[in-house]
Parts: structure tokens; sequence; C-alpha cells
């Protein structure tokens, strides 16, 4: 199985390389657990954190990741809490979010945490559920309305959200095999914004309970409109590869790096 497997939908003109998932759930456990509950939870491959500042193109990049998926037949449902004026910016050299594609992508304004639920809720009922589902902003959703317990209301949110996917996939068994290819598998990425110059998630803790991979975004030093996106799969501590790009009137992809480049990389050019 791929760990890239988020990347990849967001610049797919990278090519990186196939590798096992050597820290996903063990086998034995996750047979045991379908065949005694029918219930197949979402890869941690396909349970993701997107974080990084305003003005990173985090949205754009979540977007990006929604085009593709469309690209491949997938039905995509992407979340907003802000109308768009205009579409995000597209990354060059990626599928481009033409009509015939926006399709398969529907694009909900939930106001609300309530709102949010609510249609996480309504998935369980769906006749045609969707195959990726996308959340900007989740954040937002954990603080409106204000909260006394921001931790608990972020578990919710994140609780909701995998429970929805693990429908979409134990649904998915009625019509057909379900492997453990992360590309049959309903696709989560929500994303956070990030208010510090480090990049720090409040409460991220809560948020890789749920969402053990992580793509994280951050400045380089010395730039205005240069960024990295690191990966780091099922919660590894150093990053499996680490991309870099530039926002101009559209996203350029400058440079990757894998393995031990990628942490090399992030040591030294990485803002703190």
């Amino acid at each position: 199985m791929a760990v890239h497997v988020p990347v990849a939908k967001i610049f797919p003109s990278v090519q990186l390389p196939v590798l096992k998932m050597v820290s996903e759930e063990n086998e034995t456990e996750y047979e045991l657990r379908s065949t005694i509950f029918g219930i197949h939870m979402p890869l941690k491959a396909c349970r993701c954190l997107l974080t990084g500042k305003r003005e990173s193109g985090k949205t754009s990049l979540l977007f990006q990741c929604a085009v593709t998926c469309a690209l491949e037949g997938r039905k995509v449902d992407f979340v907003s809490h802000a109308r768009f004026q205009s579409l995000p910016l597209s990354v060059h050299g990626a599928p481009s979010p033409d009509p015939l594609l926006m399709k398969h992508v529907h694009i909900l304004y939930h106001q609300d945490r309530s709102s949010l639920l609510e249609y996480l809720a309504s998935i369980h009922t769906s006749p045609a559920p969707p195959d990726a589902i996308l959340v900007d902003d989740i954040d937002f959703y954990a603080t409106h309305p204000k909260t006394q317990d921001t931790g608990s209301t972020i578990a919710q949110l994140c609780a909701y959200l995998v429970d929805a996917a693990a429908f979409v996939d134990t649904n998915r068994t009625k019509s057909q095999t379900l492997t453990q290819d992360s590309n049959q598998r309903c696709l989560l990425i929500a994303s956070v914004t990030t208010t510090t110059s480090a990049g720090e998630v409040a409460l991220e803790h809560v948020y890789r309970g749920f969402l053990p991979t992580v793509l994280q975004i951050s400045g380089v030093e010395g730039t205005n409109d240069v960024y990295q996106l690191s990966l780091y799969s099922n919660g590894a501590a150093q990053a499996n590869c680490i991309i870099t790009y530039e926002i101009k009137d559209n996203i350029r992809l400058l440079d990757y790096n894998i393995g031990d480049a990628a942490f090399g990389m992030s040591q030294d050019f990485t803002q703190e």
C-alpha cells in the first residue's frame, strides 16, 4: 500500500515510491474486527490532518485533492464554512476543475458545528455516500458555537468524521470485495489553520488520535510565497516526504525529497 496517498492526489506529477505500510493496523486484529462486528474502519493512511497558516495554500491543496479524486471517478464531498468567491488555485500539472470533473465534487457549506454533525450523520442514510470527505478548517466548527471543553468537542467532530467513513467502507462490502488497498477506501482529510509562526496546532494530539497521517505546511525561511508540505505517516516523528512549492497565479512544484533526505531538509530549511 502506498503511504503517500494524500500527497499523490495533491501533487500527482510527483513520482513517489510505493512503500509497504509497516505500521498499519495489525492484519489479524483488523480481520477479526471486521468478522465479528462487520465494521471496516478507515485505514490510517486514509485518515489525514492537514495543517497550515492562512495564505499558505492550505485550502487550495485540499481542493486539488478533491479534483484529483474526481478524475479517478470518485464522489467527493468538500465541506467549508466560507463560501468561495472563486475556485481555489490549482496545482500546476494537476487536473483542472473543469465542469465535467466538478460534477463529482459537491461543495457543501456548513456554518456551525450542529450543521456539520447533522451532515456527517446523514451519510448513514445516503443512497449514494461519498468516496472522499474533505473538511476545510474543522477547527472552526470546534469553536462555533463556543464551548467550555474544546478538546471533547474536537474529539466529537473527528469521531463523527471517522464513523461516517467507516459506514461508507462497511456499506461498500455489500456490493464488492473490500481490501486494504487505499484506493478502494473512503478518504478523510480535515484541515486546521495554525496561528503561530512555529505552525503549532492547539490540541493537536486530539486530532491525531483520529487522523494519524499528518500533512504539515510550513513556511521557508527568507521567503514570502514558498512553502513546504511535509508528510508524517501514521504518527511518525520523522517526515516521510517533503514537497516544496511556490504560490503565484497557481501552485507550482519546486522540489521534493523523500526518506532521510526529507528529514534533513526539514531540519535545515523549515522555519522554527
